[in-house]
């Protein structure tokens, strides 16, 4: 059980945008509460994803998930479904959810800098005919126990700094790291960069 223990911060919350500046329009704007198309693109080729859950009283668990491309079906854009595997039993994840239904996404491509970030709360299912949906898509991947029935309620493109960050940092400390040119670094990654870049009502209407 936690125990409340009051932390001293180096700094207050509404002082945040006063030390350190403005939130940039361009990423304000950016954050939709909706799976719009380019987010559900991204989601059918994502391998893999990290699930971030809390208890009631706050203690926080991030998970690991991965399947084939497109392991988390977007039942519509307000909608995800996540598949959770057989696997050791722990269940941190899911006791989390049932005490506390708010959960953070992030999903990642491989070879992709940019990462996709959603929000939302979250319910456990175990409808078959929901749990079918998993095995018609991938009728040969593991056994499916349970769903992870997401309602979004924000969705954004993250930007690739600390991905950049990291693979620079790689590459010096192991010169034989070289980034691979990767079948998703076509047409619809450079369209996913450039609605985030551009981001503004006209240029979302016109994308979507």
């Amino acid at each position: 059980m936690g125990v409340d223990v009051e932390v001293a911060h180096a700094v207050a919350a509404e002082e945040l945008n006063e030390r350190f500046g403005p939130v940039s329009p361009r990423a304000a704007v950016k954050v939709r509460d909706v799976v719009h198309e380019w987010a559900q693109r991204f989601i059918a080729r994502s391998p893999f994803m990290v699930l971030a859950t809390a208890s009631a009283d706050g203690a926080c668990d991030a998970s690991p998930k991965g399947g084939r491309p497109g392991f988390v079906l977007v039942v519509d854009e307000k909608t995800l479904l996540i598949p959770d595997y057989k696997g050791n039993a722990l269940f941190f994840g899911l006791r989390n959810i049932i005490e506390n239904p708010q959960v953070g996404l992030l999903f990642l491509v491989p070879g992709v800098e940019w990462t996709l970030r959603v929000g939302g709360r979250a319910r456990i299912v175990d409808d078959p005919e929901l749990l079918d949906r998993f095995r018609q898509v991938v009728p040969d991947d593991r056994t499916v126990q349970l769903g992870i029935e997401v309602k979004v309620e924000e969705v954004y493109f993250h930007c690739p700094k600390s991905l950049v960050a990291a693979r620079s940092s790689a590459q010096r400390s192991s010169p034989s790291i070289r980034r691979k040119s990767c079948s998703t670094r076509s047409r619809w990654v450079r369209r996913c960069a450039i609605f985030v870049q551009t981001a503004s009502s006209s240029s979302v209407a016109a994308m979507l």
